[in-house]
């Protein structure tokens, strides 16, 4: 009698975890998206975790709750814990974290995911914005230049220096290994950066994409740099050693990413280089500077970035060749991970928008930094 050994193999599983707070913005969209996606190579679990469910959203709970899974915490407990939780109930070996506020329209979002990450232990996943208003246009020229920098990294290191967390991906075993989310503001860059020091192969995929959703008004916009910037500040703080060793060693990749990043960092060095106007310059930085620290004056500070930018123009030669150098730059590389690049519109987010958040970052480290003052109103860690 001859037996027969059937041997059942189990498949791979992935877990997707979306935090809320309150409100579901795109929520419904984003579960239909994945819901209907046919994942045959890997199983799929949907985690939603909110805090302080809305009246509308408990509609959406009785909605899905057959192929979602919801854990409800009727107190705020804030997204690093909340995002802990749901990696202490997942079960995936593959853990894609996504924002409520994105669109995913690619039918094989998670399938391009879980091919790459058979190979990788974290991942960045291309973002781009909502291009219907000119914040909107603005905050796409934002994500292209953090996926340029991203990009980089990914070819010269194989390692991330900080990610993005509208959508990103771990492995179970990487969250292990780096203890989870950090009790910090900015939860998501600093995980990516602790991965870098675990040597953690890192991945950006343009391959597919998410949507996000930019700010809906200037003053949403400033609240939300102001989050950032104090998060970045004291982030730096925490590990500035281990980034000035980075620097040291790493060089060229490290300015090169840092002016992808903030290429209007350069901005007063003309400026003060100028034979025109160096005194006129150099009050207008201090001007500049002080008035970002007070987030009631926003609208002296947009000002300012004009007359900023008019004193630029005054060596026109030097920062005509800078903006066109820079862009045919972040046009080549745009290239390679599928963005567009409009001249004009570029022309804009280089002279005026990223002064004005340059001007932000700087004004926010030294608010943190000097005067020591970390609030950040609304928001729990």
């Amino acid at each position: 009698m001859t037996r027969c050994v059937i041997k059942v193999t189990k498949r791979d599983t992935m877990s997707i975890i979306i935090p809320v707070y309150r409100e579901a913005k795109n929520l419904e969209n984003i579960l239909k998206a994945l819901i209907n996606e046919e994942t045959l190579e890997f199983e799929k679990e949907i985690i939603v975790t909110v805090d302080e469910p809305s009246p509308r959203f408990v509609k959406i709970i009785s909605k899905y709750q057959n192929s979602v899974t919801f854990l409800i915490s009727k107190k705020r407990r804030g997204k690093v814990n909340a995002l802990n939780d749901a990696i202490s109930r997942s079960s995936g070996r593959i853990l894609v974290f996504l924002d409520n506020d994105i669109k995913i329209r690619d039918k094989n979002f998670l399938k391009t995911i879980y091919k790459f990450m058979k190979d990788y232990d974290i991942a960045e996943i291309k973002k781009i914005s909502n291009r219907k208003k000119i914040l909107g246009r603005m905050v796409y020229y934002d994500y292209l230049t953090f996926s340029v920098a991203s990009y980089l990294f990914y070819k010269k290191l194989k390692k991330s220096a900080g990610i993005n967390g509208a959508a990103f991906v771990l492995t179970r075993k990487s969250v292990k290994e780096l203890g989870g989310f950090k009790q910090c503001i900015l939860e998501d860059l600093d995980i990516g950066y602790r991965s870098f020091f675990h040597s953690l192969r890192f991945k950006f995929i343009h391959e597919t994409e998410v949507i996000v959703d930019p700010p809906s008004s200037w003053r949403e916009w400033l609240d939300q740099r102001k989050r950032w910037v104090i998060g970045a500040a004291l982030w730096m703080k925490d590990y500035f050693f281990h980034l000035k060793r980075f620097a040291k060693k790493n060089k060229r990749l490290s300015l090169l990413s840092t002016i992808t990043l903030f290429p209007s960092g350069l901005f007063p060095l003309f400026m003060l280089a100028s034979t025109f106007r160096p005194l006129e310059s150099f009050v207008l930085i201090l001007l500049y500077i002080l008035v970002g620290y007070f987030g009631p004056f926003f609208p002296i500070a947009v000002l300012l970035s004009y007359g900023f930018t008019f004193l630029l123009l005054q060596n026109f030669l030097a920062l005509s060749a800078y903006f066109l150098v820079f862009m045919f730059y972040i046009y080549r590389y745009a290239k390679k991970i599928n963005y567009g690049l409009n001249p004009f519109w570029f022309f804009v987010y280089f002279f005026f928008y990223a002064p004005l958040w340059f001007m932000l970052l700087v004004a926010g480290f030294i608010r943190v930094l000097v005067f020591k003052k970390t609030e950040v109103r609304g928001w729990k860690i």
